[in-house]
């Protein structure tokens, strides 16, 4: 199933109404969108569910709500962070920079959720590390994107993150769907070829 179709039925199932979405391709054109506000955790919950994935990444945690609530879904998880959370398993957590999590990391994932340093020169380069150890088929979700005013583009906000719309678009590798879910928006990306009927078409 398409990223489009997830993210419609998503919508139904929670009872949102969608007046457009604004998908992207790398290369091509955007069109106007509109989602009542997601919960970006029963997002990225549901379409590991669709999609059958095992293992999640997550980079940025804050209070770790989003971390908490997909755990469950997953089989193998693995959260990133400066600041040391109690409340994740030391097993599980990673206490680093993002840069200092890639140079030592051996293991890929099937979702990575992005929501560390919301600069853009970062956020490009936690997206272009987290790529590299991303399963083929895997998804990785991109927050602060899609900011609704312009206080959200403050550095204890979105900052520049929304940047990563341009970057994605002028990339031919992606396929990408950007929601103005909340007040920050969310981001959800693959790989092009990646679909699965390019194994046997």
């Amino acid at each position: 199933m398409g990223i489009r179709k997830i993210v419609k039925k998503i919508a139904n199932s929670l009872g949102y109404d969608i007046i457009k979405l604004r998908f992207s391709r790398g290369g091509g054109h955007e069109t106007d969108s509109q989602l009542d506000s997601l919960s970006q955790a029963r997002i990225i919950a549901e379409i590991i569910s669709g999609c059958g994935y095992e293992s999640y990444l997550e980079l940025g945690i804050y209070y770790g709500a989003t971390y908490k609530h997909i755990r469950p879904f997953v089989k193998k998880a693995a959260a990133v962070d400066i600041e040391y959370k109690e409340f994740i398993p030391l097993s599980e957590f990673f206490h680093m920079t993002t840069d200092e999590f890639f140079s030592q990391n051996e293991t890929k994932y099937d979702v990575v959720f992005i929501d560390a340093l919301h600069e853009y020169f970062q956020v490009k380069k936690d997206f272009e590390n987290a790529f590299k150890c991303l399963k083929q088929g895997g998804t990785i979700f991109l927050h602060d994107t899609d900011p609704y005013s312009e206080k959200y583009l403050g550095p204890s906000f979105c900052a520049d993150s929304y940047k990563m719309n341009d970057y994605l678009l002028d990339s031919a590798d992606y396929q990408y769907v950007t929601i103005p879910m909340d007040k920050c928006g969310l981001t959800i990306v693959r790989r092009i070829g990646d679909n699965r009927y390019t194994q046997f078409v």
